[in-house]
């Protein structure tokens, strides 16, 4: 039986509850704690319309003064939980900025995606055909199967228009570690909060495992979300590390942005490397 290396809980109904996770990298060792106040919160306000409804079946003549005093109250909670939250995003957004070897999960418009001036490309002949990696100095930022090593850095400089490309050595480690060591590899993706939940969800399905959408999908609390979720696999821009080939349909291999016939090797070397190692 196919499981993830962690369960994420249901934590989409929680406010900023993306920005927790793209600031942090790993948000399931955080959110809790956000999920905490705010149950919290909704549960004290369950207790005050419990009882103020109680004190009214009584006829209690206070009735209406205790339920002025308990809305007061819980309106401070969820102040508090607010501020605990804002604080603890501040805290975050230092944390990452101190430990720069996390991977990297941002919005568009996170400074640090609008900062970029500079990224190092590097091509390499693999088993599964001609590879790109284009990377900073300390993460990678996409790897893609190429046919032609021109048009591939053409697409690359549409892609990110601001920032100069140029051949280096450190996006030419990455691409050798990308199938030595793909789970050593700092990533750095850029997205949606859907598609990096999704993203960083797929670095936890084992090397030689398959999950199906509906099972990422029920992975991440979204059940219905199937459609959304090959949307977002489909729009991974780093082959392999983020390994977007071991989501399968049910029952049988479906598209591969760079070839179903390569998604086959993928899965075919991953399992062979998996029944060898016993």
């Amino acid at each position: 039986m196919k499981q993830s290396a962690y369960t994420v809980g249901r934590h989409h109904d929680i406010q900023n509850k993306d920005i927790v996770g793209i600031v942090l990298g790993k948000p399931q060792r955080f959110v809790a704690i956000v999920r905490v106040v705010h149950c919290v919160s909704f549960r004290f306000e369950r207790l005050l319309d419990m009882l103020s409804n109680f004190l009214i079946v009584i006829g209690h003549k206070d009735s209406h003064v205790i339920h002025f005093a308990l809305e007061k109250r819980a309106f401070h909670l969820q102040i508090a939980a607010s501020a605990l939250r804002n604080h603890l995003l501040i805290f975050l957004r230092f944390f990452i900025s101190i430990i720069p070897s996390m991977d990297l999960w941002l919005p568009p418009h996170d400074f640090r995606v609008r900062s970029l001036r500079k990224l190092g490309y590097s091509f390499a002949s693999t088993p599964f055909g001609d590879c790109m990696a284009l990377a900073t100095e300390s993460h990678l930022v996409a790897l893609r199967f190429v046919e032609n090593r021109f048009e591939a850095i053409a697409d690359l400089q549409s892609r990110w228009p601001k920032v100069k490309l140029s051949p280096s050595s450190d996006a030419a480690h990455f691409l050798k570690q990308s199938f030595e060591h793909p789970e050593k590899i700092q990533v750095m993706a850029v997205g949606t909060p859907f598609q990096l939940t999704i993203w960083e969800f797929l670095r936890s399905i084992p090397p030689g495992t398959t999950m199906t959408y509906g099972e990422v999908a029920a992975a991440i609390a979204r059940p219905l979300a199937s459609r959304a979720v090959g949307q977002a696999v489909g729009a991974n821009e780093i082959a392999v590390v983020i390994p977007c080939h071991r989501v399968v349909s049910r029952g049988k291999l479906t598209g591969y942005r760079w070839g179903l016939e390569r998604k086959r090797q993928l899965l075919a070397g991953e399992l062979s490397v998996r029944q060898l190692l016993g």
